[in-house]
């Protein structure tokens, strides 16, 4: 399948089948092969019986019928799962943006390689629904300065992406409700895709009520930028000032720990045997990489579920993407490491552990500290040392010492345990 085009419908009955039959003769001006999905969701008009009617009477047509209203962004997503096409988009049936853009925005992932195209509506609509133009001219310019999603038209109702390289900024989402076009975007940006959006004129339907409410709207909008923000590691109110810049934090750690900072990686790097592939999971400022792979030649990727680091990291040319292991599967390699991060998932250690083992062709390697300031004899220093240490995500109040590290490694077949009492961390090997 060329095409797959995905319809979210909400009581749109008025003018269903006369768009419908729109759509259809623009993309039959191509010569691709298209299926069109509906997703229903919970219409309290007779939106399902239209689409009923129009799924049986046409062989490439789907139809999802929700048996509660789910929000736009898992309509699109539930349409995205069924999705045969190479190219997967939508568009919204009231057409307000109009059929024939659909083939300029396919054209530029078919023919100019791009993984995302979308429609940038005019900055001036004219003087029809100006609460709603300006409200959506807000939210454009806010999302640039506080997502830095390059003042993309997020709201837009017509959006294409490639269907395989695409995949994962949408499955990764999370939002439900319109909010999803702001976050997908975002994810977009995040992944790396290449982006690219064409004007398009936005004609307001004069017969339809707008369902923007400015107030609980944009309170709702800014809940769900500050949710992100979290979820993503930009917000800084949630994290201790330790992990606000990769600068800061390798200035701090080192300051705090001194040699140790770096001999804690360069024992893991001793494992390691050149030109290996490894995942470096809470991989952090990629310290690990700089300072000790690098000139292994090693095929290095790091993942962590702090923004702000992936970010810092891939601009220094370094492949990194935002991962939480905690319930995404690591990507296979050689080697699968995790340098003084493990007690994040204290709670989780057997499921964490079986993620990396499910990945490494050849060994999971964990180095974790076990003298460390948080574990001081002086409860203020041990205190002082928790606070610093709160990432935002995943456990920080409690630290491995020797023992608990030592018994939990012997428990899940260590193969090799190293430990000096002059170091902080010990350093257990599960071969694969």
């Amino acid at each position: 399948m060329d095409l797959s085009l995905v319809i979210p419908c909400y009581n749109e009955a008025l003018y269903l089948k006369n768009n419908f039959n729109a759509l259809v003769s623009v993309l039959k001006q191509t010569s691709y092969e298209f299926e069109i999905i509906f997703v229903d969701d919970c219409s309290t008009d007779n939106t399902k019986e239209i689409i009923g009617e129009i799924s049986n009477s046409s062989h490439n047509c789907k139809a999802i019928f929700n048996l509660k209203n789910l929000g736009r962004g898992t309509s699109f997503k539930q349409g995205f799962s069924v999705a045969e096409g190479r190219i997967i988009g939508f568009i919204d049936i009231d057409l307000e943006i109009a059929p024939h853009y659909i083939l300029d925005l396919i054209s530029k992932i078919d023919k100019e390689g791009f993984d995302l195209s979308l429609g940038r509506r005019f900055l001036f609509y004219g003087f029809q629904k100006p609460i709603r133009n300006i409200f959506s001219l807000l939210c454009r310019y806010f999302c640039s300065l506080v997502l830095g999603t390059q003042n993309y038209d997020t709201q837009v109702g017509c959006k294409f992406f490639n269907g395989h390289t695409a995949r994962p900024s949408i499955l990764e989402s999370k939002s439900s409700s319109w909010f999803w076009d702001t976050e997908v975007i975002f994810m977009a940006q995040l992944n790396k895709l290449k982006i690219v959006d064409i004007p398009v004129r936005y004609r307001p339907l004069k017969n339809k009520k707008s369902t923007v409410r400015i107030i609980p709207d944009t309170i709702k909008f800014i809940q769900g930028v500050r949710e992100l923000r979290r979820k993503m590691g930009l917000s800084l109110s949630n994290r201790s000032p330790i992990y606000w810049s990769n600068k800061g934090y390798n200035f701090i750690m080192q300051l705090l720990t001194g040699k140790s900072f770096q001999q804690s990686f360069s024992k893991v790097a001793e494992l390691i045997p050149e030109s290996a592939s490894v995942i470096d999971v809470c991989c952090g400022t990629g310290e690990f990489y700089y300072k000790h792979l690098k000139q292994k030649n090693c095929d290095y990727r790091g993942l962590d579920y702090n923004y702000r680091f992936v970010k810092g990291i891939n601009k220094r040319g370094v492949k990194s993407n935002l991962s939480d292991v905690r319930y995404e599967k690591i990507p296979a390699c050689d080697y699968v490491v995790m340098v003084s991060s493990f007690y994040h998932f204290k709670k989780q250690k057997n499921e964490i552990l079986k993620n990396m083992r499910a990945s490494a062709q050849k060994a999971v390697i964990i180095s974790e500290p076990v003298h460390n300031f948080s574990r001081h004899r002086i409860g203020f220093v041990s205190k002082v040392a928790v606070m610093l240490s709160k990432p935002g995500e995943g456990e920080y109040m409690e630290r491995f010492n020797l023992k608990e590290f030592q018994e939990f490694a012997q428990a899940e077949g260590a193969t090799e345990f190293y430990f000096n009492s002059k170091d902080k961390n010990a350093i257990a090997v599960f071969k694969t």
